[in-house]
């Protein structure tokens, strides 16, 4: 919810997936109260073990199944 990140993989020209900074796919969504860190404004660091978000990377790689 700190940053909007996304990416986009491609293979040969062809959009394979895309992915953003937060919860996996099929999740609720940060914004929406998925992550009980993001939502109580933890201090970066903190109750880490708490937090379900992931990179815009990793969610763009399991979108594609890779």
């Amino acid at each position: 919810m700190k940053r909007s990140v996304g990416v986009v993989l491609t293979v040969n020209n062809r959009i394979i997936s895309s992915g953003y900074n937060g919860t996996p796919g099929n999740m609720v969504n940060c914004y929406k109260g998925g992550c009980e860190r993001c939502n109580s404004n933890a201090k970066q660091g903190v109750d880490l073990d708490k937090c379900l978000c992931i990179h815009a990377e990793e969610n763009c790689i399991l979108e594609c199944g890779i």
